[in-house]
């Protein structure tokens, strides 16, 4: 008979007693979902998938990024508004 640790598998429980007994099935299924995530963490790894979680300046960047864009935008339209007021202007 197989037996899981419960302080384990759900860290966040208090749990008194730590070892329950579990059938097959059971464990292949803790078995599988363990597997899945395994790969899936090295698909992340792999591919180079990134979090918010995984770095605490990562959001304030991309916030940063978008701001200078935004700016960048803007002045590429107010040059563009200039450059069609100055064509509108007469030549004297």
């Amino acid at each position: 008979m197989k037996f899981i640790d419960l302080r384990k598998e759900y860290p966040h429980l208090d749990t008194t007693y730590s070892e329950y007994p579990i059938s097959q099935k059971i464990q292949a299924v803790f078995e599988e979902y363990r597997l899945a995530e395994q790969a899936f963490e090295k698909r992340k790894t792999r591919h180079g998938e990134i979090s918010l979680d995984s770095d605490l300046i990562f959001e304030a960047n991309i916030l940063e990024t978008f701001q200078q864009t935004e700016e960048y935008a803007i002045k590429q339209i107010q040059n563009e508004q200039l450059y069609h007021a100055l064509c509108s202007l007469p030549k004297k």
